[in-house]
């Protein structure tokens, strides 16, 4: 076949094929012009983040199947901006994994049910609560489709070579 590189191994005749990272350049350019053309055509387009002056700032910035690291320094928004585009893209029922370096699961969890009730977290925190926040509660905790679709994964010893390996 024209598209098949023979392995180094001499597998030859074999019907291997060479692994994913080993593509003739013709066919990557073949692939790439189609799907330029499903761009033109408003087939396929970027993730949206969620935030409409982010997405202006950076079109087309998050594509399906790509890492996306967020750096700067200490206290910064990283996480708040992580968490809340993450919880974005999943409500589209596109699945997102999400890495916490620094939070548990439940302190993920706390700052996205203060942000989606608007109770603020301290208040939480202290179990201040009237009868009208528990409605609110219940909505931002369990009425939201995207928790079957953002996957939380909280830890705070990961390595490169961890976060490569989960798939």
């Amino acid at each position: 076949m024209a598209n098949e590189i023979v392995p180094p191994d001499g597998s030859e005749g074999q019907g291997s094929r060479p692994p994913k990272s080993m593509r003739l350049a013709g066919t990557l350019a073949t692939e790439y012009l189609m799907a330029l053309d499903q761009r033109a055509s408003g087939v396929v387009r970027h993730v949206p983040t969620g935030l409409a002056s982010m997405d202006r700032q950076l079109p087309a910035a998050l594509h399906e199947g790509h890492l996306v690291i967020l750096a700067g320094r200490p206290a910064m928004g990283k996480t708040a901006l992580a968490q809340q585009t993450a919880e974005s893209i999943a409500t589209t029922s596109r699945s997102v994994l999400f890495f916490s370096l620094e939070m548990s699961g439940y302190e993920v969890t706390e700052r996205a049910v203060s942000r989606r009730s608007g109770i603020p977290v301290p208040q939480l925190k202290m179990g201040e609560l009237d009868s009208q926040a528990w409605p609110r509660l219940i909505r931002a905790a369990v009425l939201r489709p995207a928790k079957n679709y953002l996957l939380v994964y909280s830890y705070q010893s990961y390595t490169l070579s961890f976060v490569e390996s989960v798939n």
